[in-house]
This record gives structure tokens, C-alpha cells and sequence, in this order.
């Protein structure tokens, strides 16, 4: 699965605005806005912004918000560190025993949350 933004695969995309952008539209439902006339591929670092016109938070960079992203599916989700680093899982639903089915993995905790977040808004392993 790649970034409607910048065509990145989700499992090797970095912390950036334009990720924290994707997680706020497809994981925490908010309407996103641009505030740059200029597009992301023509090397501009552009602002994405809710349509309520506050910054989208920094979900991929910053903890506290990626825990935001943990809280919007809590009874789902188990993350770890390990000597490979940080891995995040969220169960598939309606599995019996329930399984580990979408997971992120990375160096931060905040970048493997959003990670497997994004695959379990899509359903994608």
C-alpha cells in the first residue's frame, strides 16, 4: 500500500507531514486541506492542514500524538520492543483466537503505531 501523497510504500515511509497527513485522513477520519497553491512533488514542504484550519498533528514524530492513533482502536492493538526495534499490531476482527494480522514495524514506537495503523484502516497486511 502506497501514500496518495508521495507514492511511498507504507512500510518504508518516514516520519514526515506528509504521513502524518495520510494517518489524519484515513486513520483519525479528519477532513485534510492543503495551504500551499504549490503541490508535494514539486519539492515544496507543503502544510497540510485540518479543514478547521488548525496543523495536523505530528503522529508519526511525536508520541503523544501517536498515541492518539493507539486510542482510536484500544481494544485492538499490542506494541513491543525488541532488539529489531519497535513493532506495533493490531488484531483482525472477528478471528477467533484473535490474530496478529497488521503490523508496523520500526526504529520509534510512534513511526511502527502509525505503520500498522494504516494498514488496519485498509485492511492491508
Amino acid at each position: 500500500m502506497n501514500c496518495p501523497h508521495c507514492g511511498v510504500h507504507v512500510d518504508e515511509h518516514e516520519a514526515s507531514s506528509c504521513f502524518d497527513a495520510w494517518i489524519a485522513a484515513d486513520v483519525m477520519e479528519l477532513a485534510i486541506a492543503y495551504s500551499s497553491e504549490k503541490a508535494w512533488y514539486e519539492d515544496v514542504e507543503t502544510t497540510f492542514v485540518t479543514l478547521l484550519g488548525s496543523k495536523i498533528k505530528d503522529y508519526s514524530g511525536d508520541i503523544a500524538a501517536a498515541w492518539q492513533v493507539l486510542m482510536a482502536h484500544p481494544e485492538r492493538v499490542t506494541i513491543w520492543k525488541d532488539k529489531d526495534g519497535w513493532t506495533c499490531c493490531f488484531y483482525a476482527m472477528g478471528e477467533a483466537p484473535p490474530i496478529w494480522r497488521y503490523k508496523g514495524k520500526a526504529t520509534t514506537a510512534h513511526l511502527a503505531i502509525c505503520r500498522a495503523a494504516i494498514k488496519a484502516t485498509k485492511e492491508c497486511e
